[in-house]
């Protein structure tokens, strides 16, 4: 079956379909004719089945694209599906425009760090700082992972930006000190394919707060999808 998918990402089609389409500054925009399809795929001689695919597609965080297709006897899949399929963890920086495929890395929890969820963040009776609340409207529109020192605290501040429907959310799973620095660990929650959802437009916001962060205790968030 012949479909025309259109706009599309030239050179840069599995970081865009795996990474929410994420624009690359150098990137080229293009109408190309493909076939889509849903391709098997076999690990080791094993099918390998991702509870994200369904009848709509691969579900990427955001919304469903295409689990596969072919262009000029090529076949493109989300390099994030790829990768889960293979065990591998996919990370994206947008500074550069940089896709990584690494190893799992072997997690070893030091010594948990107490924080504070605000579940608080827009009412009038808030306590949250004014100059945290400016911060967090800055951001809310985009998709971040953030920290910032705001007098004797550090706040962490997560959003998935503009989605279309409610559903869905974010989960902070725990902090660890470890030797390297500080290591955030957040779930991304979306909607089951399929499932019905509130339509409503929505910012998925979560902010915690710790006691301020020594200079040495660089923060990394681990972001599970």
């Amino acid at each position: 079956m012949k479909q025309l998918w259109k706009p599309i990402m030239w050179g840069v089609l599995a970081g865009s379909l795996a990474l929410g389409g994420a624009a690359f500054a150098a990137s080229k925009v293009m109408n190309i004719e493909v076939s889509v399809g849903e391709t098997p795929f076999k690990v080791n001689g094993d099918l390998m089945k991702s509870e994200k695919v369904s009848e709509h597609g691969y579900f990427n965080g955001k919304t469903h694209v295409p689990l596969s297709f072919n262009y000029q006897g090529t076949t493109y899949v989300p390099i994030r599906y790829a990768g889960e399929l293979l065990g591998k963890d996919i990370g994206y920086d947008p500074k550069t425009g940089t896709v990584s495929i690494n190893d799992p890395e072997e997690v070893i929890k030091v010594d948990s760090i107490p924080y504070e969820i605000i579940t608080d963040l827009y009412s009038d009776g808030s306590n949250i700082p004014p100059e945290v609340s400016q911060w967090i409207d800055a951001n809310r529109h985009h998709e971040v992972a953030l920290t910032k020192d705001f007098g004797n605290h550090t706040y962490a501040l997560i959003t998935r930006g503009e989605m279309k429907t409610g559903g869905y959310g974010i989960e902070f799973e725990g902090s660890f000190l470890r030797a390297e620095g500080v290591d955030l660990y957040v779930k991304y929650k979306n909607p089951e394919p399929g499932s019905m959802t509130t339509q409503v437009i929505s910012y998925p916001t979560l902010l915690v707060k710790f006691n301020k962060f020594s200079q040495q205790s660089k923060p990394t968030f681990k972001i599970e999808n």
